[in-house]
């Protein structure tokens, strides 16, 4: 059974270009990241910082690496959404998130809720990314550039995790 953990994550803009989007801190751009159990990257999508993560979550299910789709989805309280539950049915996945606190309609009981434990696992991911300079503020114009630059990071992510050809790293 695949279980997918999603989030996103603001990443300042040093210039103007496109993908790039002005917020209360500055100007920007979210990532999203879908990744597995093992915290390896399985769908990535770059977008504006402006529009909400819930509305960014069809997208990012669609730029998917993996053949099938997942079966459960764990999201944050930002993928509280009807709407959005109605539309990863239609796609035959399971979101399963916290209920907002100032929610009526309670759709979800706590059994499912138990899976969101393992939510560190895209936070753990996030941090990760961070520690990459070319990814922490990004410097490039194009977009295609940056999302390239996040696969690197995801890649070195991975080396180091399974400690693979170690002597090759350089910090």
């Amino acid at each position: 059974m695949n279980t997918f953990v999603v989030d996103g994550t603001f990443v300042k803009a040093a210039m103007s270009g496109s993908k790039i989007g002005n917020t209360k801190v500055g100007k920007g751009t979210k990532v999203m990241q879908m990744v597995d159990k093992e915290g390896l990257l399985i769908s990535l999508h770059i977008d504006s910082a402006n529009p909400h993560e819930s509305q960014l979550l069809i997208k990012t299910l669609k730029n998917s690496i993996s053949h099938t789709m997942p079966k459960y989805i764990l999201g944050d309280r930002a993928y509280d959404s009807d709407k959005l539950d109605m539309k990863c049915k239609k796609m035959g996945v399971t979101l399963v998130a916290y209920h907002k606190l100032n929610r009526k309609n309670i759709t979800q009981d706590g059994r499912e809720a138990r899976r969101l434990k393992k939510r560190y696992i895209v936070e753990r991911t996030n941090a990760h990314l961070k520690n990459y300079r070319k990814v922490n503020v990004r410097y490039e114009r194009n977009p295609k550039l940056f999302e390239d630059f996040i696969w690197m990071a995801h890649c070195l992510i991975f080396i180091k995790k399974f400690n693979i050809h170690n002597d090759y790293l350089v910090a």
